[in-house]
């Protein structure tokens, strides 16, 4: 009985650890919730990325038609400001659009508003 008493209270530090760990700083960019145009390309690379084991940051280009985007393999993960400073340079390096690329979702949360063009 007393190894069990004392385990709990082993476990709650932990526990406490981990429930406020998820939570965003001051630091940590928004997700900009101005509705943008995307194509199905860029829809379809969007559900690639939440396919992935941990998403960080996906990025959009200005006209909907260009992407890019972080994930973590589960070894050394960026924070959520470097992912998606990453997200939006690899999105304007390697889309020859405009290269005004922004953050459209961080990790599976809500990601912009959207309307699909052709």
């Amino acid at each position: 009985m007393k190894s069990r008493i004392l385990s709990s209270f082993l476990l709650l530090p932990l526990l406490v650890a981990c429930t406020t760990s998820g939570s965003t700083s001051a630091n940590s960019p928004a997700v900009d919730q101005t509705e943008i145009r995307i194509s199905r390309e860029v829809l379809q690379g969007y559900d690639a990325y939440l396919r992935r084991q941990l998403p960080l940051a996906f990025a959009v280009g200005a006209d909907g038609r260009g992407y890019g985007y972080t994930y973590c393999d589960g070894m050394r993960c960026v924070g959520t400001a470097q992912a998606s400073t990453d997200a939006i340079s690899y999105c304007n390096e390697n889309y020859g659009g405009s290269g005004d690329c922004a953050i459209f979702a961080l990790g599976r949360g809500q990601p912009r508003k959207y309307t699909l063009v052709d």
